[in-house]
C-alpha cells in the first residue's frame, strides 16, 4: 500500500506539474498573440496617419498647382475662355486630372476636353468666385455620371484682387482610388 501512495503522489504531482506547465505555455501564447494584436494595431494606425497626410499633401499639391495655373492663365481667359481651356490640356494630361476647365461669372465652362456645360450651380463654381479655393464633396460628373471630386481657385484680374472667373479641375475618384491602392500595397508585408 505504501507503494500506491507514492506512486499516487508522484503521479499527482506529475499531474500539478503538467497542469501549471500547460497553463504557463498558454498564458505566454496569449500574451504573445496580444502582442502581435497591438503590433499590428500600431501598424495600421500609423499607415492610416500616413494616409491621411498623403490625402492632405496631394490635395493642397493640387490647390497649389491650380493657383500657379489660374495666374497663368488669366490673361489668356479674359479675350478667350477656350483657348485658354485649350492651353491647359497638357497640364490636365500630365497631372492625372479628368479635365480642367476655365468659367465664366455666368457659369459658362469650357473645358481641355472640349466640353462646353453651365455650373453655375456647383458650390464650388460660387465659393471659387468669391475669391475661395474650394474642394467639392465627391459628385457625379455632368458628362458620363462617373464620380469625381473637384478643385476650384479664382481667376483673379492682373490691376486687382478681383475674381474674374474659376478654373476648375475633376479628379476622378477611381483614379485616386486605384493610386491609394497601390501606395498601400505594402499594407499585407506590414501585418504579418
Amino acid at each position: 500500500m505504501g507503494k500506491y501512495k507514492r506512486l499516487y503522489g508522484t503521479l499527482l504531482l506529475g499531474l500539478i506539474a503538467i497542469i501549471i506547465l500547460l497553463t504557463a505555455v498558454f498564458s505566454y501564447s496569449r500574451s504573445i498573440e496580444e502582442s502581435y494584436k497591438e503590433e499590428n494595431i500600431n501598424s495600421l494606425k500609423e499607415l492610416s496617419n500616413q494616409g491621411a497626410l498623403m490625402l492632405h499633401n496631394e490635395i493642397k499639391n493640387k490647390q497649389n498647382l491650380l493657383a500657379e495655373l489660374s495666374h497663368d492663365v488669366s490673361r489668356i481667359f479674359v479675350n478667350d475662355p477656350q483657348a485658354a481651356a485649350a492651353y491647359l490640356k497638357e497640364a490636365a494630361e500630365r497631372n492625372s486630372f479628368k479635365r480642367i476647365g476655365v468659367v465664366l461669372p455666368d457659369g459658362r465652362a469650357y473645358t481641355t476636353d472640349g466640353i462646353q456645360l453651365n455650373i453655375s450651380e456647383r458650390e464650388y463654381f460660387v465659393k471659387a468666385l468669391r475669391g475661395q479655393t474650394t474642394v467639392s464633396r465627391n459628385l457625379d460628373d455632368y458628362t458620363d455620371g462617373g464620380r469625381i471630386a473637384v478643385y476650384a481657385v479664382p481667376i483673379l484680374e492682373d490691376d486687382s484682387n478681383k475674381p474674374s472667373g474659376v478654373l476648375f479641375a475633376t479628379y476622378s475618384l477611381d483614379t485616386f482610388r486605384k493610386t491609394i491602392e497601390v501606395s498601400f500595397l505594402a499594407v499585407p508585408d506590414i501585418l504579418m
